[in-house]
């Protein structure tokens, strides 16, 4: 069985309806068009529904207001007619049945702004408070977007490049984040998304209560950490000798390389890998003593680290190799699998890689054990020249 209550609207509460829709909506009401109960609570909750999380946090809200945002967050498991008609109006003091006087519409629509004022504003208050922390931290003449920026790179570009090592092993949950996300060009994005997000706060918007001062001292922990914990290894310098030029990140050379390795202080130990691995955890590893010379031949990708006597590493630095004439030159493959073997090469185009070419081709016969001794190999040499 159904009971239908209708109730009479005034004027006055149809004013009331028509300024719940012009507060809370973008849109315009078109003139002499009466607004329903219904509309004016789907426009006050689709405003509210588009706050961002934080904004709909009641703690944040001023004294004054704080009631009608708790209003608000319950409008969803109310009906529209009684959260219009009874839930809103009973925050500013009006009874059910009260006549509505153009005083009192005036007071609500003020009470109303100041409220919208309040909600949309939480969230610039929050990140204004989060600007201000990092300003003090990192130096800052300001919390201005282009003082944050200068700053940052100021002290980023003062590290050593260990500290700047991502994955040096000296850094914690606090530090890592600080080296691992250095572009500042949007400054905001980094701080109020990246960094919270890293630090498991997730993005300021998606925030519930205002967690500003812990974020922040997770900041100001790492970067102190950075500052006072990064064990002092000594840097690596790798000198390449001898003849050979650069094609973007690649040195050319020509037959053989010398890359001569040391460290500032003379100290540590240089391990390398040939293949790219990382020279920290690779079982292919070969040591280096600081100043000491490696001859590289053919298409190396080399990978250089110092250690320290208590195993703490520095950053890596690859150096990639490729060897001009290393198409010229014969290689046989490592297993042999028929009675003759076919090798290719590239025809040398001039005397300097055919003396490649040749080189290779007398190391492999060497090798392979057709010459009892180097000097039967010279006399065999030596008649082919003379045949010549």
């Amino acid at each position: 069985t159904a009971v239908l209550l209708f109730e009479p609207l005034s004027n006055a509460e149809l004013d009331y309806f028509a300024k719940l829709v012009h507060i809370f909506s973008d849109q315009s009401i078109p003139a002499g068009k009466l607004v329903t109960v219904n509309e004016a609570y789907q426009t006050t909750q689709a405003w509210w529904d588009q706050l961002p999380i934080i904004a709909r946090s009641i703690n944040l809200y001023p004294e004054e207001v704080q009631s009608l945002a708790e209003t608000f967050s319950r409008a969803k498991t109310r009906d529209p007619f009684l959260f219009i008609k009874y839930d809103l109006l009973e925050q500013f003091d009006v009874t059910a049945g009260q006549v509505l006087t153009s005083e009192r519409l005036q007071q609500i629509e003020e009470k109303l702004l100041r409220f919208k004022e309040s909600a949309e504003s939480i969230l610039g208050k929050v990140k204004d408070e989060i600007l201000h922390l990092v300003a003090e931290i990192f130096d800052s003449p300001t919390h201005l977007d282009v003082d944050l920026q200068e700053s940052f790179r100021n002290w980023f570009n003062s590290l050593s490049q260990l500290q700047k090592d991502q994955y040096a092993q000296y850094h914690n949950n606090d530090s890592k984040p600080l080296v691992k996300f250095t572009s500042y060009v949007n400054i905001h994005d980094l701080l109020f998304n990246t960094l919270p997000d890293a630090y498991g706060f997730g993005s300021v918007d998606t925030w519930s209560t205002n967690q500003a001062r812990a974020y922040v001292q997770r900041i100001k922990n790492g970067k102190t950490h950075i500052e006072n914990n990064a064990p002092q290894v000594s840097q690596l310098n790798v000198e390449i000798e001898g003849d050979h030029s650069k094609k973007g990140e690649q040195i050319l050379y020509r037959g053989e390389l010398k890359i001569r390795d040391d460290t500032e202080d003379g100290k540590g130990i240089i391990y390398y890998t040939l293949d790219g691995s990382n020279p920290i955890h690779s079982k292919f590893r070969q040591k280096l003593s600081p100043g000491e010379t490696l001859t590289v031949r053919g298409n190396q990708k080399i990978r250089f680290v110092v250690a320290d006597e208590k195993g703490n590493y520095g950053p890596d630095k690859t150096v990639d190799v490729l060897d001009e004439f290393n198409p010229f030159k014969i290689r046989r493959g490592k297993q042999v699998k028929h009675l003759y073997e076919t090798v290719t090469f590239a025809f040398p185009p001039h005397k300097e890689a055919a003396c490649a070419t040749l080189q290779s081709l007398l190391s492999e016969l060497k090798a392979a054990g057709l010459f009892s001794s180097v000097e039967e190999l010279k006399q065999e040499i030596q008649k082919i020249l003379e045949q010549l």
